[in-house]
């Protein structure tokens, strides 16, 4: 329950399509502090500020990366303070090292799933090293069974153009193959 309202009942989607404070902070990069509502016209009459009953606000954006950023957005139901300037370039500069931290956080993320790709492929690659033909190709139909949870059953057909039809050469998981 936050200022009264619970938020998963908000449709913010269709909020976030008008003028908004949210909007305004992604699109500048810029903290923006509303201490008090009622002297800020620009955002007194915000759809998704009035349907939070909100009375002061302070957003702060962190870019992840390209195409990526998160906000931080805190509302309060009553009027709230003004946080000094100094304040507020000790804030940017955190926000610059975790969005700095969340980015390499993101790469390192990313360089993982990528290793672990690579470490699978070599597995399977080690796993059919001096196999035949139709054993490879029954190696693959069994990890591909393995890693789809969905399939049962699996075959593998040859098609010849020269001879245009399909001849199933491995299926798995069949009780009659």
């Amino acid at each position: 329950d936050l200022c009264g309202i619970e938020i998963d009942q908000i449709l913010i989607e269709s909020l976030l399509g008008q003028k908004n404070p949210i909007d305004f902070i992604l699109k500048t990069g810029t903290i923006l502090q509303v201490p008090d509502l009622s002297v800020e016209a620009e955002w007194s009459h915000s759809p998704l500020v009035l349907e939070l009953y909100t009375q002061s606000f302070m957003g702060f954006p962190i870019q992840l990366g390209n195409n990526q950023k998160l906000i931080i957005y805190l509302f309060s139901d009553h009027i709230g303070n003004e946080i000094p300037a100094d304040v507020i370039v000790n804030l940017t500069k955190k926000i610059e090292l975790i969005s700095l931290f969340l980015q390499k956080q993101q790469l390192i993320n990313i360089e993982n799933e990528e290793l672990i790709k690579s470490a699978e492929k070599m597995v399977f690659i080690n796993s059919v090293n001096g196999l035949d033909q139709k054993q490879i190709m029954e190696k693959l139909l069994q990890r591909l069974l393995e890693v789809i949870p969905a399939a049962q059953t699996g075959w593998i057909a040859l098609w010849n153009e020269d001879n245009p039809k399909i001849k199933p050469v491995l299926a798995l998981g069949y009780k009659n193959p």
